[in-house]
């Protein structure tokens, strides 16, 4: 019993790095999107924070190999959560909630936006969720 459940969380991790190291690559072949680049450039004399699920040492390897570096001043990822991270960000750089916009691509994201007590804006991810959005099902992106 023990034997086994050690190789299945060696399987899990190894496939995990798979994954993450999939996506990493992805992500760079892809680059940022236009609508992204359009909010940085927006808000780049802003204090700008990353709060991501994404390991966080990936997450900054992404940011320094896609050259956000540069407008982002931290970014924090897994282990912590993301209601986590907000607690950090908020003690940490003394921010007011009302003064604070999460933008976010998922349902979950602003679940959260909404449990801490801040703005969000809500962007599309994917196609699917552009026709989800626009079909108004349940499950599509909130805007607030």
């Amino acid at each position: 019993q023990g034997y086994d459940s050690v190789v299945l969380k060696a399987d899990i991790e190894t496939y995990l790095d798979l994954y993450n190291a999939i996506v990493e690559k992805e992500i760079i072949k892809t680059g940022i999107r236009n609508d992204i680049h359009k909010i940085i450039e927006k808000y780049k004399k802003k204090l700008l924070l990353i709060n991501s699920a994404t390991p966080e040492k990936q997450l900054i390897d992404i940011i320094k190999k896609v050259g956000l570096n540069k407008y982002i001043r931290e970014c924090k990822g897994t282990p912590l959560n993301k209601y986590e991270i907000f607690q950090y960000y908020l003690s940490k750089y003394k921010l007011k909630k009302k003064e604070v916009i999460f933008i976010g691509d998922s349902n979950s994201d602003y679940l959260i936006s909404k449990q801490i007590g801040i703005k969000f804006l809500g962007v599309l991810s994917t196609e699917s969720d552009l026709l989800s959005y626009k079909q108004g099902l349940k499950h599509s992106l909130h805007f607030g």
